[in-house]
């Protein structure tokens, strides 16, 4: 595009400075995450910054750390207008930048995998009523053609190094693939060194075994409940760890992306 045509671009937002902003977990970020950022520049060259919000939790042990890093290796490619920024809750984030810059033209962009109705519904949710609170939000819907790539399937392929490699964009050289790849094994041997091989609830068994042994009036027991697959939840700064319901005499211990000492004090707690 010569520079005629991006100044007359630029004139059709009124002068405005122009922030398109991606939100997610990316755990990790994949060649579908990278492709949705290029293609967005590309098509909207008006744009001034370009925020990636990257979320907290941990998914098999790839966390907001390992996401981060990563990311910093894409900027290198996909250039100077890209800023990439921790949160704790990335959409939550987005519509607070649009509020605390009205001056703005905030680019909402989001993702939708050609074929993927689990996406249209993500959207939905997502965007509903957004356009009509933030005047200055634009919803950018960005579609793209592998339905099946995605952070989870990318995790699945760990072991495979050939095949995690397809989930990894094209642009990034074999060393910095190698990198990427280095970088997710390491994190998913940590997870399984740290939590997998200690048997949470045998440890638990003890450690009620040790109340009662000190006198401690928790009998009759409560029923124990985990809830192992919230990862809504475990993206939160402030979601829920545990919680006693007396009616029911039980205890629900949220176990998602924590280590099995952290479930236990939780446990206690509830205790």
């Amino acid at each position: 595009m010569d520079q005629l045509t991006k100044f007359l671009v630029k004139e059709l937002v009124d002068g405005k400075s122009v922030t398109a902003i991606y939100g997610g977990g990316f755990k990790p970020p994949t060649k579908g995450h990278f492709d949705l950022v290029k293609t967005t520049l590309k098509d909207f060259p008006e744009i001034d910054k370009f925020i990636i919000y990257v979320g907290s939790g941990v998914r098999d042990g790839i966390g907001q750390e390992q996401s981060l890093e990563i990311w910093g290796l894409y900027k290198e490619i996909l250039g100077k207008k890209i800023e990439i920024i921790p949160s704790s809750a990335p959409i939550g984030d987005i519509l607070r930048y649009a509020k605390t810059h009205p001056d703005d033209e905030v680019y909402f962009v989001i993702g939708y995998r050609e074929g993927r109705q689990d996406d249209i519904e993500d959207i939905s949710s997502r965007t509903k009523g957004v356009e009509e609170k933030y005047p200055n939000i634009k919803i950018k819907v960005i579609t793209t053609t592998n339905g099946d790539m995605s952070g989870t399937n990318a995790r699945k392929s760990i072991g495979d190094k050939e095949k995690f490699f397809t989930y990894l964009p094209d642009e990034v050289p074999p060393g910095e693939k190698e990198e990427v790849y280095n970088i997710v094994s390491k994190s998913l041997l940590k997870e399984h060194s740290m939590g997998n091989s200690i048997d949470l609830k045998s440890q638990i068994d003890r450690l009620t075994q040790h109340m009662i042994d000190k006198g401690y009036n928790i009998e009759p027991l409560p029923a124990l409940e985990f809830i192992d697959d919230d990862i809504t939840n475990a993206e939160k700064f402030l979601g829920k760890t545990a919680y006693y319901d007396p009616i029911n005499k039980s205890i629900t211990l949220y176990t998602h992306g924590r280590h099995p000492k952290d479930i236990a004090r939780s446990y206690a707690h509830e205790m």
